[in-house]
């Protein structure tokens, strides 16, 4: 299932590409689909495809506002 995901981006990696803060990106991560690796406060991953989900992409900003 992971690999139909796309690549594994760091909170770093989908900072830079959203053009937003680190510290953005981890409050957002239930929005776009973060994923944490490991017990408690794992590693934080996401995947492209579902960041940008087109369905749920505007849910997703809208919540940002």
């Amino acid at each position: 299932m992971l690999e139909n995901l796309g690549k594994a981006l760091t909170v770093k990696d989908v900072s830079r590409l959203l053009g937003v803060s680190r510290s953005w990106v981890y409050a957002n991560a239930h929005l776009l689909g973060g994923v944490r690796l490991g017990k408690g406060k794992g590693t934080l991953r996401f995947f492209e495809k579902r960041i940008f989900q087109p369905r749920l992409f505007e849910k997703r900003l809208e919540a940002c506002k």
